[in-house]
């Protein structure tokens, strides 16, 4: 599940920004903080200030058709609430259901970068998280 969040927020916070620079992409997400009642044995907790990194490879039909088009292979599950880009901020809600998961972020973009702060809801727990990313050049 942490995986698939992490992935979910990578694809949110790269493609939130068109025009983004198609290519190979670095995203860096630490959680800071995770409030889940009944943590079973402290495991989220212990999740705090862990950092994962994945890759990914935006095409240029990616990013020049703009975020929507990256949750198509969600089924349709998520969607934005709110989407907002002026002068280099962002400032977004995204909600996937039925499983009642929501995610807000706020940062900053450029073409080749962005910096977001981000909290995610489930029925489960609460998170927070900063993710970082950047444009590695060429896929």
């Amino acid at each position: 599940m942490r995986r698939s969040l992490i992935v979910l927020a990578a694809l949110f916070t790269v493609a939130a920004a068109p025009p983004i620079k198609p290519g190979q992409w670095e995203t860096s997400n630490t959680i800071t903080a995770i409030d889940m009642p009944g943590d079973p044995g402290g495991v989220a907790k212990s999740m705090v200030g862990k950092t994962t990194v994945v890759k990914a490879c935006i095409t240029a039909a990616q990013a020049a058709s703009g975020p929507e088009s990256l949750f198509k292979a969600t089924g349709g599950k998520c969607r934005y609430d709110r989407f907002n880009l002026a002068g280099g901020r962002v400032d977004a809600a995204m909600s996937c259901g039925p499983g009642g998961m929501s995610s807000t972020m706020s940062g900053t973009m450029t073409p080749t970068s962005y910096q977001v702060n981000g909290r995610t809801k489930t029925p489960m727990m609460t998170m927070t998280s900063t993710t970082k990313g950047r444009w590695l050049g060429a896929c």
